[in-house]
């Protein structure tokens, strides 16, 4: 079937932050983010930025296992229905005109696309590592981030209907998933998009938009496409660009927090009772649970957190939920807290934990066993969970402390 790709001109939605998908929300803004100048255009534009080994070497630097990865023809592609999830085979190859993405490495695909469609190579892997923690994640532990690790038109729906069944419409998820799934689609059919709204704004870019609720009058045309991909603050892909390559914006790079500034502890507690890990900076929560509370027991601080009146870091919602017996979930991204918000009753919005910033990443889990999320900053324990226990998925880095 001829897949169409200029039918989503008009529709696209791209997902960003899913409970439950294998994402990354960097904890710092690496400098004064101007929403409305996330990336220079000289930048955006710069399709020669990299050669086909260096972006296998940067994807081999950072652990991926899309490093040194052949794309195969035909991919299984997970895709919801009203009965649950459905596997259909996608093959890798644009049927109009007759391009095989397939029996190319991931990072030759990326080279490929860029240079055809005048895109920066790391705005591709920057949206990878939005997108799916695809560049420094296992993506392969979980098979819809693993075939859908752009989250290109993967939309809201589809993720309503993943995780409560609802606004499912089976017959066009499956030939979305037939269209667009499986990795070497996901980056083809993304780069183009990146490329054609690059031309398509033209001068009109600066057209007021709305985004997070504030007005933003772009001042580049990569800015504007960026918004277009994913309409939220884009302080994830400038965060990430940053810290790869330098700010994107031509800004200046700003350090890590000094030593100076105070932290606070971020103490764990386990409960054998309800299964669940809890989270706290808040010493007299803290405080409480370890004198009054006997279903908690305390394991201790993970590391230092900020409190957000000193202005270091990012925010990390909480949530609660009493249907998941009495798990916590967090998070920086604010997409993410405003779908949880409007959209899911099973979780009760808690409000700002904490702040998050320094070098220690604290690494996240979902276990659709458990419907638990899991959270820890110990390297050798996010190793052990992921080589030999099945229950839980990794999702890449959450944030960070120190």
């Amino acid at each position: 079937m001829k897949k169409a790709i200029i039918s989503i001109l008009c529709a696209v939605m791209v997902l960003a932050g899913s409970v439950g998908f294998s994402l990354q929300y960097p904890s710092q803004a690496k400098a004064a983010l101007n929403n409305s100048l996330v990336i220079l255009d000289s930048i955006y534009t710069d399709s020669g930025s990299m050669s086909a080994a260096d972006i296998n070497n940067f994807l081999y630097s950072k652990g991926s296992r899309y490093a040194n990865y052949t794309i195969p023809e035909y991919v299984d592609v997970p895709y919801p229905t009203s009965g649950g999830l459905q596997t259909v085979s996608a093959r890798q190859y644009q049927d109009s005109t007759g391009t095989a993405f397939y029996g190319k490495t991931v990072a030759q695909l990326i080279y490929d696309e860029s240079r055809e469609h005048g895109v920066n190579p790391r705005v591709i892997l920057t949206t990878l590592q939005k997108e799916s923690s695809a560049v420094s994640g296992d993506v392969f532990r979980s098979s819809t981030v693993a075939a859908w690790p752009m989250f290109y038109y993967y939309t809201e729906g589809m993720a309503n209907c993943f995780y409560s069944g609802t606004n499912c419409d089976d017959a066009t998820y499956r030939q979305r998933a037939i269209d667009y799934g499986g990795v070497g689609q996901q980056i083809a059919y993304a780069t183009w998009f990146f490329g054609y709204y690059y031309s398509y704004y033209g001068s009109s870019y600066s057209n007021q938009i709305t985004i997070d609720g504030q007005s933003i009058s772009c001042q580049s045309r990569g800015t504007r496409v960026l918004y277009r991909y994913t309409p939220h603050v884009q302080t994830s892909f400038y965060n990430i660009f940053s810290e790869w390559w330098g700010a994107p914006d031509g800004g200046q790079v700003y350090a890590s927090p000094t030593p100076s500034t105070p932290t606070i502890a971020l103490h764990r507690f386990w409960s054998s009772r309800f299964g669940k890990h809890f989270y706290t900076a808040n010493n007299g929560e803290k405080d409480t649970l370890v004198t009054s509370d006997s279903n908690w027991n305390y394991e201790g601080s993970i590391g230092n957190a900020y409190d957000c009146a000193t202005g270091v870091g990012a925010q990390v919602y909480r949530f609660w939920s009493p249907r998941f017996s009495n798990a916590h979930f967090y998070t920086t991204s604010v997409a993410e807290k405003d779908r949880l918000i409007t959209s899911d009753a099973n979780w009760q919005y808690e409000g700002v934990a904490f702040c998050a910033a320094g070098s220690q990443p604290v690494y996240r889990f979902w276990s659709s066993r458990f419907n638990s999320h899991f959270f820890t900053a110990n390297a050798g324990e996010k190793d052990g969970l992921i080589a030999n226990d099945r229950n839980w998925s990794y999702e890449g880095e959450a944030f960070n402390i120190n």
